[in-house]
């Protein structure tokens, strides 16, 4: 089992329009979070946030697993 998840910041070019996108994958589905425009401060603080969110998401459930094995340990 991988705890090492695939995630980015990534921009789409729509018809002419650069928009940034935080993408990670969840239950092996690939989710999308839209930031706003590429060019936007506020986009990629939205990407930095989501990012980080996404992060702590992880870090719970990693810790939970560490818990799990050191009690089957014991």
């Amino acid at each position: 089992m991988s705890f090492v998840k695939q995630m980015s910041s990534r921009i789409r070019e729509i018809r002419g329009n650069k928009y940034l996108y935080f993408t990670y994958y969840e239950d092996g589905k690939k989710q999308e979070v839209y930031c706003g425009l590429a060019s936007s401060s506020e986009a990629k603080r939205k990407a930095l946030q989501s990012e980080l969110d996404y992060l702590k998401r992880q870090k719970k459930e990693l810790i939970e697993k560490i818990s799990k094995i050191e009690s089957m340990l014991e």
